[in-house]
C-alpha cells in the first residue's frame, strides 16, 4: 500500500485570507511530480465552504493533458481543516486501493500569489519531493467539479 504525506509550510499572516474560502480554487503544480505512480503535473480543484473542503484532484500527464485511463482523478477524502493554521488534511484513493496523504497549508508570503508548498512522502518506498502549487483561477468551472 503506498501511503504519502504532502507537508506544506506556511507564511500566511493573520487574516490576511478569507478564512471561509481561502482554499477555493483550481491548483497546479508548478513542476512536474514524479513519485510511485505519480509523473507528470498535479491538479487540484477545491471547494471551500466554511470549515468544510471539497475537491478533485487530476493528475496530468508532462504536458499538461489528462490521460485516458480511469484514474485520471480521484475525488478527496477523509478533510480536516485547521483554519487558524491555514491547513487541511485529507486522504485520496487511488485506483488500486491505495492512499495519497495530503496535508496542506497555503503560503502568501511569496509576494504576488499564494501557494501551497510543500513535501509529498511515499511512506512505501520512504521517497519524498518538493511540491509547489500555484493557483491557476478561484472559479472552478462545472467540467473541474466531478472525476469522469
Amino acid at each position: 500500500m503506498v501511503f504519502a504525506l504532502m507537508v506544506i509550510t506556511i507564511g500566511a499572516a493573520p487574516g490576511c485570507l478569507d478564512r471561509s474560502t481561502m482554499f477555493e480554487g483550481l491548483w497546479i503544480s508548478v513542476d512536474d511530480v514524479e513519485l510511485g505512480w505519480i509523473d507528470g503535473q498535479v491538479e487540484l480543484a477545491i471547494g471551500h465552504f466554511g470549515a468544510e473542503l471539497t475537491g478533485v484532484v487530476y493528475f496530468l500527464e508532462s504536458d499538461g493533458i489528462q490521460p485516458d485511463s480511469d484514474c485520471g482523478c480521484r475525488f478527496i477524502d477523509n478533510k480536516s481543516t485547521n483554519l487558524d493554521a491555514q491547513t487541511f488534511v485529507a486522504t485520496i484513493t487511488d485506483c488500486d486501493g491505495e492512499i495519497l496523504g495530503l496535508m496542506l497549508a497555503l503560503d502568501d508570503s511569496t509576494g504576488d500569489e499564494t501557494q501551497l508548498t510543500g513535501t509529498l512522502l511515499d511512506t512505501v518506498t520512504q521517497t519524498s519531493v518538493d511540491v509547489t502549487f500555484v493557483q491557476q483561477d478561484e472559479f472552478i468551472t462545472d467540467a473541474r467539479k466531478v472525476c469522469p
